[in-house]
């Protein structure tokens, strides 16, 4: 990791690098000459966490500061992080256990991009996909391109890169096309992880990676001149040449049309009409090679004028293009936005109405509520009226019972020889007070029990 006035974002960068699910790794930080808080950062990490090894070295590049760190590495893999980024938990992890990571060479994987706070994610593509469950190949043409120059989405097997003696150019930019672009020719095996645990911090100055116009604007010429010139050296030229015309013609309008100043900008055009595109090899090349056929445009506007007009005329045409597209799409967007207020209306008056309705069946629960409450009172009084209805019920039939005993007892009293003694001997008694009385009651049939409570 080279380090270089990034205190403000360093320690989430070699959090993120020590969290790894990976527990076996070894972080070596190179401090090329920092003039703020991150030496005193990187010490701090060194001495709490054994796996932190920290180099320190004159300011000079990022290219030089990663190959002083790939001078003392001991792991089987190579795993380059610039400091201001920072990766996910699992990312090493998943890239050392990917499909066919056993026997490759180098491993890469997809990454997510920060830019004013935004994450997109920037996956493999589909056809580096297919090249690689299609067991690898020959150089395709599109292949520096879709695997992109950067390091820090790979991984390389530091045999490889040691076999293969391959180092990082020590320039202020573009010190990793050299590197990353001949280890992708050289490579036997390439496997292809879908992880996108890389998060890469854009647009930010003052660290290892500075604007193109601090160092001139023909730096990339001359590495990528670099570039084909190792290719050669290396005897890989021959198999990677399409896709070194498709990254050099990347790199040219990339480069030319990102140039806002008009001087640096004609100038640049100057180069590319009179020298340049030719030094690359893309004058001659087959342009059904070429992948990205807007740029192989621009070159032909390019080798015919020897003034920007041509170009501009394309880059008007394209404006104007994309302009139109762009009234035409907000027209579509102002009609779905009436479509939107109109329904929004809609759903207004739905919600009104809802609400309406709402009421009325509160309404009409609180009245159900009321009348429940009222059916369980009169149910209630009723359980009541039962319950005393029950009782008086039985205690009539306890009178009744009552009143049987006695007509039974009244009746073996009359019946008795005792009461009929005592008849005879009350009888002059009731002859003086009552003799037709005794009479009636003597002629008369035995009453009804009742009749006979009653008398007694």
């Amino acid at each position: 990791m080279p380090v270089y006035n990034v205190e403000d974002y360093l320690r989430q960068c070699i959090d993120s690098v020590l969290n790894q699910t990976m527990r076996d790794i070894e972080l070596i930080c190179v401090d090329d000459g920092s003039t703020e808080g991150s030496a005193a950062i990187l010490a701090e990490y060194a001495a709490k966490d054994a796996r932190v090894k920290v180099m320190a070295r004159e300011h000079s590049n990022a290219g030089a500061a990663r190959n002083a760190g790939m001078s003392v590495a001991s792991g089987e893999w190579l795993f380059f992080s610039d400091a201001d980024d920072f990766l996910g938990a699992e990312m090493l992890s998943r890239m050392t256990t990917a499909d066919g990571a056993d026997a490759a060479d180098m491993v890469i994987a997809g990454h997510r991009t920060l830019e004013n706070g935004v994450i997109s994610t920037n996956r493999i593509s589909a056809r580096l996909l297919k090249h690689r469950e299609a067991g690898g190949g020959p150089c395709p043409p599109w292949l520096f391109l879709d695997a992109g120059v950067m390091p820090w989405n790979k991984l390389f097997r530091r045999s490889f890169v040691r076999d293969r003696k391959l180092s990082f150019q020590e320039v202020p930019r573009h010190n990793d096309m050299l590197f990353v672009c001949c280890a992708l020719a050289s490579a036997k095996e390439v496997a292809v992880s879908n992880t996108c645990g890389y998060v890469y911090r854009r647009r930010r100055s003052g660290g290892i990676t500075e604007s193109a116009s601090r160092h001139g604007g023909f730096l990339f010429a001359d590495v990528l001149q670099a570039l084909r010139s190792e290719l050669e050296k290396r005897g890989l030229l021959a198999t990677a040449l399409q896709a070194y015309g498709n990254l050099a013609l990347a790199h040219c309008y990339y480069h030319l049309l990102g140039e806002f100043d008009p001087v640096s900008f004609v100038a640049l055009y100057s180069e590319l009409h009179g020298h340049l595109l030719a030094d690359f090899g893309l004058t001659g090349a087959d342009k059904s090679a070429f992948v990205n056929k807007k740029h192989c445009e621009y070159m032909q506007a390019t080798l015919s004028d020897e003034t920007p007009l041509s170009l501009w005329m394309i880059l008007l045409r394209e404006r104007y293009s994309s302009w139109r597209d762009l009234c035409s799409r907000n027209e579509r967007i102002s009609g779905l936005q009436k479509k939107v207020f109109d329904a929004e209306g809609r759903v207004g008056a739905l919600q009104s109405e809802s609400e309406a309705l709402k009421l009325r069946v509160s309404e009409k629960d609180r009245r159900i509520g009321d009348l429940d409450r009222s059916v369980k009172e009169k149910a209630g009084l009723l359980d009541e009226a039962n319950r005393q209805i029950a009782e008086l019920r039985g205690r009539l039939q306890v009178e009744k019972s009552s009143r049987t005993e006695l007509a039974q007892r009244l009746e073996a009293v009359l019946g008795s020889r005792s009461y009929r003694l005592g008849r005879v001997v009350t009888w002059p008694f009731r002859a003086l007070f009552g003799r037709r009385r005794a009479d009636d009651v003597r002629q008369k049939p035995l009453r009804p029990e009742a009749d006979l409570l009653d008398n007694c």
